[in-house]
């Protein structure tokens, strides 16, 4: 499978999703699954989101640089949840036997 091909696949089994934030507008995010065209995001739910105050401030100690530049960006804790249903592979050839009952 192609590369434009296989993102094309993950973009089709991707769900948009808004996080309501103070400002106009909202954060806009799209969830695509990356690793496998077998999966499916059905839905994404917003469980929590808040503001990160002092994130800049907790972030420059943990660089151990005090004397940086304020941060001018919005920080924000999302908390979502998802419900992602798996395809199975398809089945190719005759059925495996069964070792319990081999008849």
């Amino acid at each position: 499978m192609a590369a434009t091909s296989k993102a094309s696949a993950y973009l089709e089994n991707a769900q948009p999703f808004n996080v309501p934030i103070d400002n106009p507008l909202p954060i806009a995010l799209l969830v695509a699954p990356t690793s496998s065209a077998q999966d499916i995001v059905e839905s994404v739910t917003l469980k929590s989101f808040r503001k990160v105050v002092g994130y800049d401030t907790f972030n420059s100690i943990l660089k151990k640089n005090r004397d940086e530049m304020k941060d001018p960006a919005d920080h924000y804790n999302v908390t979502v949840s998802l419900m992602i249903r798996r395809e199975p592979q398809p089945r190719t050839g005759k059925a495996a036997l069964d070792v319990y009952n081999p008849g």
